[in-house]
């Protein structure tokens, strides 16, 4: 059976559990991974004078690909390593918003990377995704409330920074990353139930 998003050969055979099913995806789809990190390194680096962030981008892609590297090169697959790369995902993500001062357009990133987390198949790591992302912009809208600093640049920059406006975004957030875990729950049953037929029909 072939896998639907790299057409690559899944092997039909009877998996232990779940989890050896998801570290057998991981393999084949981490090579799309790879091509949107690099992606991501470049649009990076071509954002970064827009505003002259280049403290903020050198620091953030550092520690992006420093993950992406330990994960690729020294982690074998399995739960840790897919989290890690929603990480990674994150940051990116993250990054992109802060370069372009909170700008509107920059938070549609949240819902590409989530979509392109679906390929793992992996419910959980959205929930990481999520929580990373919602966790950055409370902190930051704290800092700012607390301190009257303006911070709005580094999350939201179109207008001011109030608790409607934030949780407004938490849920919209929420709302996709629960439709992308449900879609790669549903995927992952999916295959494993093809797989199994197949395996009994042999």
């Amino acid at each position: 059976m072939t896998n639907f998003f790299t057409n690559k050969w899944i092997p039909i055979v009877e998996y232990s559990n779940e989890e050896s099913y998801l570290n057998e995806v991981q393999k084949q789809v981490d090579i799309i991974s790879d091509k949107f990190i690099a992606f991501f390194f470049f649009l990076g680096v071509c954002l970064a004078p827009i505003y002259d962030t280049w403290l903020l981008t050198w620091v953030t892609m550092g520690c992006s690909c420093m993950l992406y590297l330990i994960v690729r090169l020294v982690l074998e697959e399995g739960l840790l390593s897919r989290v890690l790369i929603a990480v990674v995902y994150t940051i990116f993500m993250l990054q992109f918003i802060g370069q372009l001062h909170g700008m509107a357009e920059m938070h549609f990133f949240y819902f590409t990377n989530a979509a392109l987390l679906i390929i793992y198949q992996d419910w959980r790591i959205q929930v990481v995704y999520s929580l990373l992302a919602i966790g950055h912009h409370t902190f930051l809208a704290i800092l700012q409330w607390h301190y009257g600093t303006d911070l709005g640049q580094y999350f939201i920059g179109y207008g001011e920074v109030t608790t409607f406006r934030l949780f407004f975004h938490f849920g919209i957030a929420t709302l996709m990353s629960f439709i992308c875990g449900c879609w790669a729950f549903l995927i992952q049953k999916m295959y494993i139930t093809i797989t199994s037929a197949k395996k009994k029909q042999n």
